[in-house]
């Protein structure tokens, strides 16, 4: 639909209960509300019935249904009566979880466009509902760890949207109770990267859905508009129109002003528009003044490098970059993002403060980094003295740091991989992978051998403890097999067993395939999602014309204006409208539905097969993208100055 142009979407993930930043108070949301249980002042009580309920569970019953075989499993295991949990629901709800106390359910606010371009009585409305309606419908299937218990598409408002109520949780067999809740691992058990910090994982998820809501976009021939930082509801590209379109909205709600003052009675969505346009003007005016310097920053920007180390400090800067919707590319050892986004990634900078490490934790990497530097056991605990520990000897081994107060602790309490006999056996061991690795290289060729030669360099990195010891997966020990770079190039090494490049060249041509592929898909999808407005409006047209004539009803001016050109366009697409072609009408509309839902199939599975190439074509970028920093040394270099940030 030509009418809705750039379209934006917005997408925000809230606590079940939040804290006010000013006031400190905690602020539920409000499921009662999404369900219309009580209004608020914007709701437009007289659409109410519009709106689409997806889920309407009660969230206590959804938590029995949930965990109540894990609450009775971890009940089992506990000889003290104080410790066994009573009720799942009301433990989380309590918060005596400390700092990292997990929220009962979190809050999904999903919406395409805004109040003018797919709002309420816009010409972009019907689109805006049908791409919402879309995402609703796969979302559960895209995250099984994540329950929808309530969820429901307000048409009763400004612009539709949808409130998405969903429990995240996680299993693993090992836990004390198998089942529980848990965004971090929720996420992280549907593959989203959790090793640095904590909402990692959800900053990665984050992205993964935008880019299904672009998706959607896309597949209804729209382009999309991504909002950044301080930029309100408009893109840059707004910004240069910004004259015309004020002038253009206000045009509209001084139509709709005449109309009323000349006693025309306007629409419950009219109206709304009035209201909703007069408290945007009064409540955003301030927000909407940019200043010119700034949008011309902001029209010249380009994107341009800037290196952010260590990986801790680059994951804080990029939560903060994406919490400000400010758009940017992560690479190894920084970011590229537009000229006016440095001033924030300077403020993040000077706000990152690195977590505070339990003592333990430390000594544990260290400990697994210098199996791959020491020959014996003896050797490393010399190392350990000599890098900040005290050591003692005896029957049991014992370490503790040797500045501040901190009690000594037996080494074989770290862990069963910690134990002297579990050390002897990694230190007998480290060399194990290396060999595999250069066996391996030896037999290579092609791509594949440049890609094992670098797992091999970044292999030597650790041995030399030139590396920063980041780990695949955070709850086992750190190694090089357990190492995040090693995973990813070995990952990558296998796509390309897998794939069969054989080549640079074989690789781009690749990438470029794919995008002629994808081009194909959503071109088709284009051409059918305008058939699909034609059909809907034939539906329509005939519908109307069928209800006018066996009705017996007599038309009022508009609407036999209305008449006259369904009656025109049936005849133009070959449909008879005599009194024989009525008795077939009703056939024909049928067929029509029938041909609109075979569309609509279609529409989607062409969506989906230009999603999968797109996706497969991202490991080809992110291949190409690792093939080019390792043929540079850029690779190796950045793991070293990341290294050299964490010695700072």
């Amino acid at each position: 639909m030509a009418e809705l142009g750039k379209v934006s979407n917005s997408f925000r993930v809230h606590n079940g209960v939040s804290v006010d930043s000013k006031t400190g108070a905690a602020e539920d949301i409000s499921i009662d509300h999404n369900n219309r249980k009580f209004f608020a002042e914007n709701v437009n009580k007289e659409r109410s019935h519009l709106n689409k309920i997806y889920a309407q569970k009660n969230v206590k019953e959804i938590y029995r249904e949930l965990f109540d075989e894990a609450v009775k499993e971890f009940n089992s295991k506990q000889k003290r009566a104080d410790r066994k949990i009573a009720d799942y629901y009301e433990k989380i709800e309590s918060g005596k979880y400390g700092e990292t106390n997990p929220k009962p359910y979190y809050e999904l606010l999903v919406q395409f466009g805004d109040m003018y371009n797919a709002g309420i009585g816009t010409d972009g409305e019907q689109i805006g509902i049908e791409m919402l309606d879309k995402y609703m419908r796969d979302f559960q299937k895209r995250n099984p760890n994540l329950r929808v218990f309530n969820a429901v598409m307000h048409l009763d408002e400004a612009s539709p949207h949808l409130h998405i109520n969903f429990i995240p949780f996680a299993e693993n067999k090992s836990w004390k109770m198998p089942r529980k809740v848990s965004l971090r691992n929720a996420l992280e058990q549907q593959g989203f990267d959790n090793s640095v910090k904590g909402e990692m994982a959800l900053i990665k998820w984050t992205q993964a859905e935008k880019k299904v809501l672009e998706e959607i976009i896309r597949s209804r021939e729209l382009s999309v508009d991504r909002k950044g930082i301080r930029r309100g509801h408009y893109s840059v590209e707004d910004f240069k129109k910004s004259t015309a379109l004020k002038q253009m909205k206000e045009n509209r709600v001084n139509e709709l002003l005449k109309k009323s003052n000349a006693g025309e009675t306007l629409s419950p969505e009219e109206a709304a528009l009035i209201k909703n346009h007069n408290e945007l003007l009064q409540k955003k005016s301030a927000a909407q003044e940019i200043s010119i310097k700034e949008l011309e920053d902001k029209l010249r920007g380009g994107l341009i490098f800037r290196k952010v180390i260590p990986d801790e400090k680059l994951h804080f800067v990029m939560e903060e970059l994406q919490k400000s919707e400010t758009p940017f590319a992560e690479d190894l050892a920084g970011l590229h993002v537009p000229n006016y986004a440095l001033p924030l990634i300077a403020a993040a900078e000077k706000n990152y403060k690195p977590a505070p490490q339990n003592w333990k934790d430390g000594a544990k990497l260290l400990i697994d980094q210098l199996v791959y530097k020491v020959n014996s056991v003896d050797e490393l605990l010399n190392e350990l003295g000599k890098r900040g520990y005290i050591v003692r000897r005896g029957k049991y081994v014992s370490l503790k740091p040797s500045k501040g107060n901190f009690k000594a602790a037996r080494l074989h309490r770290f862990g069963d991989e910690y134990t002297e006999e579990s050390l002897r056996r990694r230190i007998a061991n480290k060399d194990n992978f290396k060999i595999r690795v250069d066996e391996r290289a030896k037999n290579s060729a092609g791509l594949s051998l440049e890609y094992t030669v670098a797992i091999v360099k970044t292999v030597a990195l650790v041995y030399t403890l030139a590396k920063p010891p980041r780990k695949w997966k955070s709850d086992k020990p750190y190694s090089v097999e357990n190492d995040y770079h090693i995973n990813k190039l070995a990952a990558q090494l296998r796509f390309i067993d897998t794939e069969k490049i054989l080549s640079a060249d074989d690789l781009n041509a690749r990438i470029e395939r794919l995008q002629t592929e994808i081009d194909a898909a959503r071109g088709k999808a284009a051409d059918m999602s305008k058939t699909q407005i034609n059909l809907k409006d034939l539906i329509a047209k005939a519908t109307f014309y069928y209800n006018a004539q066996t009705s017996g009803r007599k038309l009022d001016t508009s609407e036999q204006m209305k008449f006259a050109v369904a009656k025109e366009i049936l005849e133009e697409y070959g449909i008879a409208t005599g009194q024989g072609g009525l008795a077939r009408l009703t056939e024909i509309i049928s067929e029509l539905k029938g041909s609109l839902i075979k569309n609509e199939k279609s529409i989607a599975d062409l969506a989906a097969e230009a999603a999968e190439f797109s996706k497969r074509q991202d490991l080809f970028l992110e291949m190409q993208k690792t093939l080019d920093s390792i043929r540079s040394g850029e690779y190796f270099g950045s793991l070293r100055e990341q290294k050299e940030g964490l010695t700072k």
